[in-house]
């Protein structure tokens, strides 16, 4: 079998968890979407930023996948995102205080169980606080690699042997 076709089983497979899991987070409130393909995402998250005049960025690689700062800069979006270089310890505290106050707030979670709960521990607590309150608009880009199958136990497991190892190797610190 190729390689295509494999990734094409695989793909499916995905969707149907996705979409099972989409229903769920409908039936807690959330708007969701699910998108095929990356590009796909990309389309509707720039979408989703047409009307902001500010946008901040939570600190997620998925969303940095997306590659949509520059587009968003270059269409006249002020960009909030503590994590570009060379930026002082007040100069990330600042950006992240505006962050909870603007337009947009795009990020991710660290996990989502098949139930459609989200689960996240955030080590400054800004992301959090910014999806909990503060931006017009939030949007969760969740890749299938966040799905968790369990209950919440699980998912911090994940965070644990998974998430919270690759960023603290991102950041240059240490795990808790």
């Amino acid at each position: 079998m190729e390689q295509s076709a494999v990734d094409a089983l695989l793909g499916w497979q995905s969707a149907l968890r996705l979409n099972a899991v989409a229903e769920k987070l409908r039936k807690r409130g959330y708007d969701v979407a699910v998108c095929a393909t990356r590009d796909e995402a990309r389309t509707r998250l720039l979408s989703f930023a047409e009307p902001a005049q500010s946008v901040g960025f939570g600190g997620s690689l998925s969303v940095a996948c997306l590659n949509v700062t520059r587009d968003l800069r270059d269409a006249g979006k002020e960009i909030l995102n503590h994590g570009f270089p060379n930026l002082t310890p007040e100069e990330r505290d600042t950006i992240r205080r505006r962050q909870l106050t603007c337009d947009l707030f795009l990020s991710s979670v660290n996990a989502l169980t098949d139930d459609g709960l989200l689960v996240n521990v955030d080590g400054v607590g800004n992301r959090v606080a910014a999806m909990i309150y503060g931006p017009r608009k939030v949007v969760l880009v969740i890749g299938r690699n966040k799905l968790v199958k369990g209950t919440e136990e699980d998912a911090l497991k994940r965070i644990a042997e998974v998430a919270a190892p690759v960023n603290a190797y991102r950041l240059g610190c240490k795990t808790p």
